[in-house]
This record gives structure tokens, C-alpha cells and sequence, in this order.
């Protein structure tokens, strides 16, 4: 089972089933789409086992589906078993759904969130360095007074750092994995839904660590995030 969770914002079309007396043969069912801004964003209708736009945005569970991960810049989802008989199935049918990850918040595999594999800290570099002591990261203080760490995603930290690190010099980006972080999805800036960890960041999580300069236009200078 893949479940995916659209953008915030995004909503769930469906197309009428409209019936005809002509001899239409294997047509299948109506299309199905996420809309987002302009975009209509087509799905493979006939994999969906449950959709919903009830939380504020699109969230979508295929069966058959396997999640190939991010490649050439697109999340890769493959058609590898059908739910419907043959006779009840497009022979137009599309083999495999290409989204821009801009589109999607998280995916998450038989109820593991696997992608994005990744998350991001900004941390002053002072902070960062007299905790490098310790096998865990106990997050700034303002993570300490509300009770969980603050992660972004690729797309969400440069807005992030726009708000809360704005012209601030010596900083660091910390790059960690999920597959090793307990983490909490949970809706805040806009009603985007960020990674929130409750408790300590253990260090064995960390994928690496680069400085985080601020460039001559006043924004911070991004390395390329995964």
C-alpha cells in the first residue's frame, strides 16, 4: 500500500461516471485528479483503495503500486499489480505516475513514511559544537520550550530560514535521516504539515553537516538538498 499526502490545499476531483448507450469496450473508470492552483494532476484511478480531501488537503492510498523513490527529479510510482479484472481496465492505462515533489508532503509505504528521506536543522554553529559532546541533539531553545525539535523538508527550509534565521551569520545545516527519527508530521506554518520530533536527535540520525552562509543579497546560500 502506498499513501500519499498532497500539498496543502490541494483537493480531490472525480469525473462522473457517464453511461452511453454506445458500444464502449474497456474504457475504464472515471478519471480521478488532484487539483493544485491550475493544475489538474491525473491519478491512476483504478489503483485507488481510499481518497480524501477532508484534512485541508489531498491524501491518496493505491494499491499495486510501488514507490521507486525520486529519480531525475520526479517521485516515481510504478503499477505492479492490477486490482481490477482485465475486462473492467483501460487498454490506455498508464504503467506508471510521475509527481513533482513540490506536489507531495510525505509517502509513506505499508504505513512506514518513506519519503522525504530526508529532513533539515538550521543550527547557530556555537549551539551545534558545544553539543558535540553528546550523542544526541537536544535542539535550540526554542525546540526545548515547545517540547519538540522543528525539522523542515527540502522544500520547506529556505522559507524557514527566511522567517526565523533572517540575516543571523554561523549557522549550520544539519541534514538527518527519517529512517532512524520517530517523527510527527503536524500542521503549522500556512497549514503545511512539518516533521516534529519529541525528544532528542541521536547523532547516529545525522547524514552530514554544512556551513550555511549568508550571501550578499541577504538570504542564506543553500548547498543542494536531497
Amino acid at each position: 500500500m502506498s499513501d500519499i499526502e498532497f500539498a496543502w490545499g490541494t483537493r480531490l476531483e472525480q469525473e462522473r461516471d457517464r453511461r452511453s448507450d454506445l458500444p464502449i469496450v474497456r474504457n475504464g473508470p472515471p478519471g480521478t485528479f488532484v487539483i493544485l492552483g491550475d493544475l489538474r494532476i491525473s491519478l491512476p484511478t483504478d489503483q485507488i483503495v481510499h481518497a480524501d480531501a477532508a484534512k485541508g488537503y489531498a491524501s491518496v492510498s493505491f494499491g499495486g503500486m510501488s514507490f521507486n523513490g525520486a529519480v531525475s527529479g520526479r517521485l516515481v510510482f510504478t503499477r505492479v499489480r492490477e486490482l481490477h479484472p482485465e475486462h473492467e481496465l483501460s487498454p490506455d492505462r498508464s504503467h506508471t505516475m510521475l509527481l513533482d515533489p513540490e506536489w507531495v508532503a510525505t509517502v509513506a509505504v505499508n504505513d512506514k513514511r518513506v519519503w522525504p528521506e530526508i529532513v533539515y536543522k538550521i543550527v547557530p554553529a556555537a549551539l551545534w559544537q558545544a553539543s558535540e559532546a553528546s550523542d544526541s541533539f537536544a535542539g535550540l531553545p526554542v525546540d526545548q520550550q515547545d517540547g519538540f525539535i522543528h525539522f523542515s523538508t527540502a522544500p520547506q527550509v529556505r522559507a524557514t530560514a527566511a522567517k526565523h534565521f533572517a540575516g543571523a551569520r554561523d549557522l549550520l545545516l544539519v541534514a538527518a535521516s527519517i529512517s532512524t527519527l520517530d517523527l510527527r508530521w503536524e500542521t503549522s506554518r500556512g497549514g503545511d504539515r512539518f516533521p516534529h520530533l519529541y525528544g532528542p536527535m541521536p547523532r547516529s540520525a545525522v547524514r552530514w553537516v554544512r556551513e550555511l552562509p549568508l550571501g550578499a543579497d541577504g538570504h542564506h546560500v543553500f548547498p543542494a538538498l536531497e
